[in-house]
């Protein structure tokens, strides 16, 4: 891909993180909301220095085996996309790669917390780290995801949660969803909501991490 002077390569995830930066750096008037939508990681798998070599090939887990009794789907994937055929050296490169993705996703994050610290706002602002889906990454031989699939590696995803009044350092096991998102901002933002929907205030939870919920 393209890169700028300084060898950063240009993609989308680049520029949404610059033009938060940039607007963060332009004293936007309180109470704002900053949404910043990443790709990585997503197919294709793929990633520059110093990403791409930062996670040892051979300390990669392999993959979970195909298993019997799970939907005929992922038959059906393996002997259209012939996966099966895949070495594990071959599979443990692509973990690595992917891998190297979620650092770069963590390094993009990193800028846009010292942005927001930049600001002045650190201290009075809540941070929301989610994702919508996860990643078969080799898993049952298959790669991305699918709409069906309710195995864990697609559903138990990160919700990364800081600011005031949240827990420092606590785990929440409890069962929580995005539409769980709305209302928690609503509340925070103390914003009525004016539809129908389903979720639920997450701000107990973020209080109390064994507080009841789902």
């Amino acid at each position: 891909g393209k890169r700028d002077g300084d060898g950063v390569t240009l993609d989308f995830d680049e520029a949404t993180v610059r033009t938060a930066e940039e607007w963060l750096a332009s004293n936007p008037p309180e109470p704002w909301v900053l949404f910043v939508a990443l790709i990585f990681p997503h197919p294709p798998f793929e990633c520059e220095e110093p990403w791409f070599s930062m996670h040892d090939r051979g300390a990669m887990p392999l993959p979970v085996p195909p298993a019997a009794g799970k939907p005929r789907f992922m038959q059906a994937i393996r002997e259209r996309y012939r996966t099966g055929e895949l070495t594990d050296a071959q599979w443990r490169e692509i973990v690595a790669t992917y891998y190297g993705m979620v650092s770069r996703i963590d390094h993009h994050f990193g800028r846009i917390e010292d942005a927001v610290a930049s600001a002045g706002a650190a201290d009075r602002t809540t941070t929301f780290f989610f994702t919508d889906h996860g990643e078969y990454l080799g898993d049952y031989g298959l790669v991305e995801k699918w709409p069906s699939g309710l195995d864990d590696c697609l559903l138990r995803n990160p919700l990364i949660v800081a600011g005031p009044s949240v827990a420092a350092g606590a785990m929440c096991d409890a069962l929580v969803e995005m539409v769980d998102l709305t209302p928690t901002l609503l509340g925070i933002a103390g914003v009525e909501a004016r539809h129908t929907h389903f979720g639920r205030d997450l701000a107990p939870l973020l209080r109390n991490a064994s507080a009841p919920h789902r």
